[in-house]
């Protein structure tokens, strides 16, 4: 079945994923060169814009969902759906892997102690929370946590839909969006610490279920999951939900969502769920009140929309090879003139590289992949 396009997404996804580029360039510059940009923006971006792609990726499995059964979850076809998300997310995943091990043989660094081999056996078996947490981070299989997490829910959420009915549908998406963020808010480290008045030494299994509460933030998934259902059953909603919908009232919101997001705005321990439920509730207004921003849907960024898991992939392995051998491009005292280069030159480098891998990888391994569980499954029927 066909799935209908909704504008706009594709580029909202390109823009979060360039925003995480080029913090992350900002950031690695600070430690290389004496040209880096440092504001709440570059601090805080990078988590807000993860926290809205697991708000989208909810409201577009939801949306997938509900189109396939025509509303009836219960419906789903779990097999068909893990074979679509592991033939789009594996290979480049394992690609990135590759590239990884291949700089730690050449610079030296795999042998180094036994950290670097325990850590890429993790990332092997698609473990990169437990490797950051156990073993630390590899500065390019770093992006991969957020991608865990998804793979997490993409692997738990068909199972939970298929024993709900479509009347309590809505409700437990809720109740499971409420429980989640509770969790996350009860084991948020910050949280803790006000809770007990002074800062306090984390038990470690308390500790390691704080790092769990604060990256898997299903809530986002579940929020973002109930919005699509709001659009999709058309739910009639309190009155002030209605009158958001009017075009200069959702792009009011939209206006409120950027100037957070500029300005690197937090909200204590609970930031990541704040910004979960306003990204839900804008993904709801733009998509039922059917707006379309002409912005958005430019061609160019349509395309870095289609190409953005490549470029949230691959963005540090193109920040890494330019810092260290350019140091940093054009010694200036405008500092942003040289922000303003870098991140061109990052970001197209970046797009060129996630458009061949989209092109020339990632397609043609997903279709084949595909193509093969196909005729899998109709010779065992």
């Amino acid at each position: 079945m066909s799935k209908r396009y909704i504008a706009n997404l594709d580029g909202l996804r390109f823009l979060a994923a360039t925003t995480v580029a080029c913090s992350h360039l900002e950031v690695v510059k600070s430690y290389a060169t004496d040209y880096s940009f440092d504001n709440r923006f570059i601090k805080n971006a990078p988590q807000i814009s993860v926290t809205f792609f697991f708000v989208l990726s909810g409201f577009l499995i939801m949306w997938w969902f509900l189109e396939e059964t025509k509303g009836n979850v219960q419906k789903i076809n779990v097999r068909r759906f893990y074979i679509n998300r592991i033939s789009r997310t594996w290979p480049l995943y394992y690609l990135v892997l590759a590239i990884s091990v291949l700089i730690s043989v050449f610079d030296g660094t795999l042998f180094e102690g036994d950290q670097a081999l325990k850590r890429f056996a993790f990332y092997l078996f698609f473990l990169p929370n437990s490797a950051d947490i156990f073993h630390g981070a590899n500065v390019f299989m770093g992006p991969t946590w957020s991608l865990a997490v998804e793979e997490f829910f993409y692997l738990l959420f068909p199972l939970i839909l298929i024993r709900i009915s479509q009347q309590k549908l809505l409700k437990r998406l809720l109740q499971l969006a409420a429980a989640t963020l509770v969790f996350s808010l009860l084991f948020n480290p910050i949280f803790i610490s006000l809770a007990a008045g002074n800062e306090i030494q984390l038990p470690g299994v308390v500790k390691y279920l704080s790092v769990i509460a604060d990256r898997y933030r299903f809530y986002s998934f579940f929020l973002g999951a109930a919005g699509a259902y709001l659009v999709f059953a058309h739910v009639r909603l309190p009155g002030f939900f209605e009158t958001m919908k009017a075009k200069r009232n959702m792009q009011l919101l939209a206006l409120l969502l950027l100037l957070l997001f500029i300005f690197g705005i937090t909200f204590s321990f609970a930031t990541q769920q704040i910004y979960s439920v306003l990204f839900a509730l804008f993904l709801y207004l733009m998509t039922s009140a059917t707006y379309r921003s002409k912005l958005l849907n430019i061609g160019f960024i349509r395309t870095g929309g289609k190409i953005s898991y490549g470029i949230y992939m691959l963005h540090m392995l193109v920040v890494i090879r330019l810092v260290n051998p350019l140091n940093f491009l054009i010694p200036t005292e405008s500092k942003f003139l040289n922000v303003l280069v870098s991140w061109m030159l990052m970001l197209g480098l970046t797009f060129v590289i996630s458009y061949i891998s989209f092109r020339y990888f990632e397609m043609p391994l997903r279709n084949r992949i595909r193509r093969s569980a196909t005729i899998s499954v109709k010779n065992e029927s």
